[in-house]
């Protein structure tokens, strides 16, 4: 029957609640941080299968994901660290192709990643889909070299 009460409770003021298990959460933060850590130690199958379905319902943030992690693999491999861009700081980019001038929807690395380049702000420009797939991992020069041929 406590139960009950308590779900009564909770229906009854649920921004209560999520105040009193936020404040539950910050009073008792490490000790919850290491029930957790030990119990996905004790359930690697679980975490798996859980990852597994992330990745399913999630196939374009998981290329991402994926993807960044290749970079720092590489980077660390080459013995070279650069700091990525942030979102914030490549909404500052004007998002015009920087080669036809239309408009871009595709962020492109300007020293491809291929070939060693980094996702620092730098190194990140606007293109159009048809510019970005042509130029795929030559330089700028290159393709704009080639693309005059």
């Amino acid at each position: 029957m406590a139960a009950a009460g308590q779900r009564r409770r909770r229906a009854a003021d649920p921004e209560k609640t999520k105040r009193e298990k936020r404040e539950y959460y910050w009073k008792n933060r490490d000790k919850i941080v290491e029930q957790n850590k030990a119990w996905r130690a004790r359930n690697p199958d679980v975490m798996y299968a859980a990852a597994q379905r992330w990745k399913k319902a999630h196939p374009d943030k998981e290329k991402m994901y994926s993807r960044a992690a290749h970079v720092k693999r590489k980077a660390a491999k080459l013995g070279t660290q650069h700091p990525v861009a942030t979102l914030d700081e490549i909404l500052t980019l004007e998002q015009r192709c920087q080669a036809c001038g239309s408009d871009a929807e595709h962020l492109d690395h300007i020293w491809p990643l291929a070939r060693g380049g980094c996702s620092a702000l730098h190194n990140l420009q606007w293109l159009c889909e048809h510019c970005n797939c042509s130029k795929g991992a030559k330089t700028m020069d290159e393709w704009l070299g080639s693309a005059a041929t």
